[in-house]
């Protein structure tokens, strides 16, 4: 996160992406989640929706909360994979479980697929 925010070193986000790689690739799902974002956005990296969706799937299999949310939203919208409600509703609920809820912007999802907030 420091040469991707540019803390206490220059800002330099093809580090960043190599650092979440080795991370990632280490099995830390914190930074496959990291790693997935910078597929997502192309912080780095060039954008790849399969890579993004590999690495969420991944990150949310480790146990990550923002990476269980953020593979439902792939699943739900048919990023890096075929659209798929019924495993989107079941990553959102586990994510839900892991108090992903507290934060606010999931909160619409979450309704739209009838969780309790």
């Amino acid at each position: 996160m420091c040469y991707e925010d540019g803390i206490g070193t220059i800002k330099d986000e093809e580090k960043a992406f190599q650092w979440y790689l080795k991370s990632a690739e280490g099995g830390y799902s914190n930074a496959q989640f990291n790693l997935a974002v910078c597929y997502d956005n192309g912080i780095g990296t060039i954008k790849d929706e399969e890579k993004t969706f590999q690495w969420y799937l991944k990150s949310a299999e480790g146990g990550d909360i923002k990476g269980q949310c953020n593979l439902a939203i792939c699943y739900d919208n048919g990023i890096g994979t075929i659209k798929d409600e019924e495993k989107a509703f079941q990553w959102y609920l586990k994510s839900a479980e892991g108090g992903i809820l507290k934060d606010n912007t999931i909160l619409p999802y979450v309704m739209i697929m009838g969780l309790e907030p």
